[in-house]
This record gives C-alpha cells, sequence and structure tokens, in this order.
C-alpha cells in the first residue's frame, strides 16, 4: 500500500509538472512528438493523436515531453521547422522551461487551500518531552514519568507560566534557579488533550551527580500541531503565504546543504525516493489531508529543485536559453544534448546513492 500510494502521489505531481510544458508548448506552436510517464522502455502506448503519442514507460519515476526540435537546429527548409522549439523566440522558450515549475507550485498551493479547508491552519506547539528519569533524583521524587511532556514553566506562583519556545530556553530557567522550587506544567503520558495539564513543584539540585543534570531527567524536543479552522475566504491568501514561506524555507534549506557538501559533510536528512516513500506511507495512515499537506512539500520541492541551474534540470536548460540571449546565438548547439545526456546520468547516479542510505538508514 505504501508503494501504491507513493506512486499515486510521485506520479500524479510528474504528470502536472510534464502537462505545464505540454500546454504552454502547444499554445506557443511547438509540436509535442511524445508526452511519457516514466522513465525507461515504453510499455503502454495510451493514444497517438495524429500528432503526439501519449505512453507509459516502464520506470515509474519521472517523465518528459519530447519537442520538436528540442536538441537540435531544425533548418528553415524543412517541414514544421516554424513548429521547432529551438526556432521559437527566447521569451516563448524561457515561458515553456517554466510551466512546469510554475504548475507545481500552482499544486501546491491548492493542496494546502484544500488541506486548510479540511484540517485547518496548523500551529506548531514546541514542547519538550521526558524521555528518561533517573533514580534518586528530583524528577523522581516529583513522579516525573518518561513520555510525559512539559508545556510551561515558572519560578514562583505568582508568575505566568512560559510556554516553551525550546529545550535551550527550558534548561537555561533550570540553571538559573538551581536550589530553588519551580513549578512546571506536566501532561501525562496516554493523554491526547493537552490542555489538561497538572502542576508539579520540583527543586533542581546544585550540585548534580556527572551526566544526571540538575533535575535527573533526559529531554528531547517534540513539537505538537494543532489545527485551527480558517475562514473559507482567509484560505487562498492563507495558502499563498504558507507556500511561500515554505518555499522560502527550502531554499535556504538547500543552500545549507550545498554548504555542508562543499565543506565535506554528507547530510544526514536528505531522503530520496525509498526514503520518501516511505514517509509518504507514514503520513497516509494520519489521514487524507495530512497526505494532501506532504504532497504539497514535494512539490515545492519538485519546482525548487528544477529550478536550480544544472543540465538535464529545467534550470540547466533554462541556463542555455539565458546565455544565448546574453551573447545573441546559441550557445554550444553540438554539444548542449551532451551534456544534458551526462547531467541525467548524474542525477540518475546519485538517486541510486541517495537510495542506498535510505536503504541503510529505515531499514
Amino acid at each position: 500500500m505504501t508503494v501504491l500510494i507513493f506512486l499515486l502521489v510521485i506520479s500524479s505531481l510528474i504528470l502536472i509538472h510534464e502537462f505545464g510544458h505540454f500546454i504552454v508548448a502547444k499554445w506557443s506552436g511547438v509540436k509535442v512528438e511524445e508526452f511519457a510517464l516514466g522513465m525507461g522502455p515504453r510499455i503502454l502506448k495510451v493514444w497517438n493523436d495524429g500528432e503526439t503519442e501519449y505512453a507509459i514507460n516502464l520506470l515509474p519515476i519521472g517523465g518528459y515531453v519530447r519537442l520538436y526540435g528540442e536538441d537540435q537546429t531544425v533548418s528553415g527548409d524543412a517541414a514544421d521547422s516554424n513548429r521547432a522549439f529551438g526556432n521559437k523566440p527566447i521569451v516563448q522558450r524561457m515561458l515553456i522551461i517554466i510551466a512546469g515549475v510554475v504548475m507545481n507550485y500552482l499544486l501546491g498551493v491548492l493542496l494546502i487551500a484544500a488541506a486548510f479547508a479540511g484540517l485547518g491552519e496548523p500551529i506548531v506547539h514546541q514542547m519538550i518531552q521526558i524521555t528518561g528519569v533517573s533514580e534518586n533524583t528530583p524528577a523522581a521524587e516529583s513522579q516525573l514519568k518518561p513520555e510525559s511532556y512539559i508545556t510551561g514553566y515558572r519560578a514562583t506562583e505568582n508568575d505566568e507560566f512560559v510556554v516553551i519556545n525550546s529545550s535551550d530556553d527550558f534548561l537555561t530557567f533550570i540553571n538559573t534557579n538551581k536550589g530553588r522550587s519551580v513549578q512546571l506544567q506536566i501532561v501525562e503520558p496516554g493523554i491526547e488533550d493537552f490542555t489538561n495539564v497538572k502542576v508539579v513543584s520540583i527543586t533542581p539540585r546544585q550540585d548534580p551527580p556527572e551526566g544526571q543534570g540538575p533535575l535527573g531527567i533526559q529531554l528531547a524536543e517534540a513539537p505538537r500541531v494543532e489545527y485551527k479552522s480558517v475562514a473559507w475566504y482567509r484560505i487562498p491568501d492563507k495558502a499563498i503565504m504558507t507556500s511561500i514561506s515554505l518555499m522560502w524555507q527550502m531554499f535556504q534549506g538547500l543552500g545549507d546543504m550545498f554548504a555542508k557538501l562543499f565543506q565535506g559533510v554528507v547530510p544526514q536528512d536528505v531522503a530520496g525516493p525509498i526514503g520518501i516513500a516511505k514517509l509518504t506511507g507514514e503520513v497516509a495512515k494520519t489521514g487524507f489531508f495530512q497526505l494532501l499537506q506532504f504532497s504539497a512539500l514535494i512539490s515545492f520541492n519538485l519546482a525548487l529543485l528544477n529550478l536550480l541551474p544544472f543540465p538535464a534540470l529545467d534550470g540547466g536548460r533554462l541556463a542555455f536559453i539565458i546565455a544565448e540571449g546574453i551573447v545573441g546565438r546559441k550557445v554550444l548547439p553540438k554539444y548542449e544534448p551532451w551534456i544534458h545526456g551526462i547531467g541525467l546520468l548524474i542525477l540518475l547516479g546519485l538517486m541510486v546513492v541517495i537510495s542506498y542510505y535510505d536503504i541503510v538508514r529505515f531499514f
């Protein structure tokens, strides 16, 4: 079931991406020779409208639109030369190239809007969870239990509880108040209603044994997502603003990843097809609208990655067109298909390497 759900999600995202190239190419008068879902050998010819063949290929990852005159110069004497991609004005070619990215972005916005309508706007509450309690410690004496959540803290009964933003803030508070009784808001394990909290008084130790800390507990950050209903007329603008925020965060994350790679550090949080398939299955278990949210994230990632100026990606093809506009002629026209071919091989090799790490990490 996980595999089927993943294939349905990824195929839909790729289909909408390629449809963007397809529809703008048709609108621009470019002859579309093939519209294929999947890579590798063809397994099914779906339809031929007299100009375009619609097909399904063996490997259910990826897809493409094959345009007439995309990778070679078509002579003005050749039939349909005016319908060749390479003979179209630069602006039209740029629009065709970026159409796939635009469609992935718009799809992501629609999926987020649907999730807002079905679930509401996600509000993340930062909490910390107790993962362990040492014996003969203040935590044990106060009967704190593993898997309980700490949702707030205060120094005295007259103070307002401070909502936890991070474990660092909490640890700073505890270290500042060693030897003095403080109060914690605690949610017991198994209680789903996070408003049902109890208040526990506890005194952090001045000189705890090495490795235990003032309270004698082990902690882990545990964000909790709560959904807040959204008025129907606010859904469009909230979906757009959320999409912009997510794209910016992904852009920053991508920059951090490349910075680590240049430093010789392999990022541990990068997932390939196998990792994404496993995560898709886990998210699908939580609900349909949660799956829509996750699909929106994948769609935004596809849009952003395709904009990278790397051969074989839309960004790589766009870079050649922009260079042509700057110098006034095509750049390396004989070698461009080879460059994109080499880029594709590199991407496939990278996918294999990441998939290996996915298997090691998840299985």
